[in-house]
């Protein structure tokens, strides 16, 4: 997929086009929402990995406590099933722009961190304030949390997430494989990686799985109606 296509340039840098939906709808936004993602929902997340191909879709609200302003959240009964295009495992989430939780799994036969399509989605803003807050990715060995924190993308920040990603893909000749994760790695990722894909608008965080039990994190200015059915 050409992520240039998606975009304008402006004034040295590439604004995010829109889309059209929800175009016509108006939802209430929450500045801050404080969520649980329960320990059920990431093993049933952790027991697709052993598959061939992704699984995504969206976390909607299924409890909220407003004395405490806690979100309880469980996955979409919609489960999308991906499929694997040029020998890469892919899964595409029906009506995205409708999502304002979206998580998906990246399989044991696929890389642990983001690709650079997972990053760009966080970007896009549709009418109304619609957009992804939150993107969780179940990967082999551990979670990723991954937020936005600007949402226009420089010229050069499409060719940095390559060379960041590169550099991780190589790193000690592991092609971010499971097989090959060690605690080096770890380190890496909290001292380099993840500072080095935060300078460029985003707030990223990597669990691994023995680290957590239940996902506790905030999401801000959000759509309601993104976290209904």
């Amino acid at each position: 997929m050409n992520y240039y296509n998606k975009y304008k340039k402006y004034k040295g840098k590439y604004q995010q086009l829109g889309g059209i939906i929800n175009k016509e709808i108006y939802s209430p936004v929450a500045d801050i929402i404080k969520i649980v993602i329960p320990s059920d929902e990431i093993e049933y997340a952790k027991s697709l990995l052993n598959q061939e191909v992704e699984y995504c879709g969206k976390y909607i609200i299924k409890e909220y406590f407003s004395n405490t302003n806690i979100c309880v959240l469980m996955k979409h009964e919609d489960v999308n099933s991906g499929c694997v295009i040029n020998n890469r495992p892919n899964c595409s989430a029906t009506h995205k722009g409708r999502y304002g939780i979206l998580w998906h799994t990246h399989p044991d036969n696929s890389k642990f961190y983001p690709s650079k399509e997972d990053l760009l989605t966080l970007k896009k803003i549709r009418s109304h304030g619609s957009s992804i807050r939150l993107s969780i990715i179940y990967s082999s060995v551990g979670i990723w949390l991954l937020k936005s924190t600007e949402h226009d993308i420089k010229c050069d920040d499409l060719e940095n997430i390559r060379k960041i990603n590169n550099k991780l893909y190589y790193f000690n000749n592991n092609r971010g494989l499971i097989s090959n994760f060690t605690e080096e790695i770890y380190d890496y990722l909290l001292s380099t990686y993840i500072p080095e894909i935060n300078k460029l608008g985003f707030d990223i965080n990597f669990i691994r799985y023995y680290d957590i039990c239940d996902i506790k994190t905030i999401v801000t200015n959000i759509r309601k109606d993104s976290l209904e059915p």
